[in-house]
């Protein structure tokens, strides 16, 4: 029997948040979007909307580890991934929401945070993401499954017929990952953004 195994990925790649976030990043923002980012101390801040902070490498099959903080439970943010390159979020979307319905973790009030948006709700909102918390996102074919601060909260399997677009139909394709600025009371730091390729 075995309890508490603990693993860590060999090989990973930590995408830059500092000073040099652009190194890896692009901005972009709707016309009369409100979007700033900025290094702070240990993280890069996303703050107002609508925009995207999006990677200039493509992930396919992977293992995201994120760390973040939000300024409030209410906060509405999400790491897109196999997004199209152009165009404004046109991915799958990790939801980044801590918002519950009656003070009731059971019942997300948009998703809830690890939810796989507009496809499947995350089974628990764990934590209120105002205290730095981590997300895994295991993204493996048409498998896709995310942890909250080591909880597993959404299973996902899509079996929609492909298309380019994960809005429109399955994608296992290669596409950058985007972190969101929905709309002007977001503000989000993200810690750590580490990704392992699976191949």
């Amino acid at each position: 029997e075995f309890r508490n195994i603990l693993m860590r990925p060999l090989s990973s790649r930590n995408l830059k948040l500092g000073s040099d976030w652009q190194d890896d990043w692009i901005t972009e923002e709707k016309e009369a979007g409100t979007l700033t980012v900025q290094p702070v101390e240990g993280g890069l801040q996303v703050r107002g909307g609508l925009g995207k902070v999006q990677s200039k490498d493509s992930f396919g099959d992977f293992l995201l580890q994120a760390r973040y903080t939000l300024a409030s439970p209410q906060v509405n943010s999400g790491i897109f991934f196999r997004c199209l390159t152009d165009g404004m979020l046109g991915g799958y979307e990790c939801q980044i929401n801590h918002a519950i319905v009656d003070d009731d973790p059971l019942r997300p009030a948009d998703g809830g945070a690890g939810a796989i948006f507009r496809r499947k709700e995350a089974r628990i909102v764990v934590g209120d993401g105002t205290k730095p918390t981590y997300l895994t996102l295991l993204a493996s074919g048409n498998q896709l499954v995310t942890w909250v601060n080591g909880l597993l909260t959404t299973e996902f399997y899509d079996s929609r017929p492909t298309d380019e677009n994960p809005r429109k139909g399955s994608r296992t394709a290669p596409g950058p990952v985007a972190l969101q600025g929905h709309d002007p009371s977001t503000d989000i730091t993200f810690h750590r953004l580490q990704i392992t390729e699976l191949r």
